[in-house]
């Protein structure tokens, strides 16, 4: 075998590796982003789960209902609990409306988070909640 087919065939192997290389960080790319994809709903569903069950005491479970319902017996305490409940609404609705706009939550995730806020947007006392908040934001 003369020089010049070695480094022929040097070069034909060192090409292989490279491709072979490539597909293997590919791989790689991609179980990352899976991985990372899945710790992302996981903190979602952790996120929203313990505020739920913040909301779920019965004194806070009260003050929800109030404010759902813009009932004119609210305190002005339980109207300052009402706002701070939804900012918590709001503050993970912002969350999930901005990694689905830069692809990090998925389409299926978005929709099952807005079919969520659809059924809050009903209630009077929601609405009256987001009125506050844009008055607030724009000040």
């Amino acid at each position: 075998m003369t020089l010049e087919e070695v480094f022929y065939l040097s070069q034909s192997i060192a090409s292989v590796a490279v491709v072979g290389s490539l597909n293997y960080l590919g791989v790689q790319a991609r179980a990352a982003d899976r991985g990372q994809r899945s710790i992302m709903q996981q903190g979602r569903a952790d996120r929203t789960s313990q505020a739920a069950l913040t909301i779920a005491t019965p004194e806070r479970v009260a003050v929800w209902q109030k404010g759902m319902d813009a009932d004119p017996t609210t305190t002005r305490s339980e109207v300052t609990q009402w706002l701070l409940m939804c900012r918590s609404l709001f503050l993970r609705g912002e969350d999930s409306f901005l990694q689905h706009q830069v692809g990090a939550l998925d389409r299926a995730a978005f929709d099952s988070y807005f079919a969520g806020v659809r059924a809050y947007m009903s209630k009077v006392g929601f609405q009256a909640a987001q009125s506050i908040r844009r008055g607030l934001s724009e000040s």
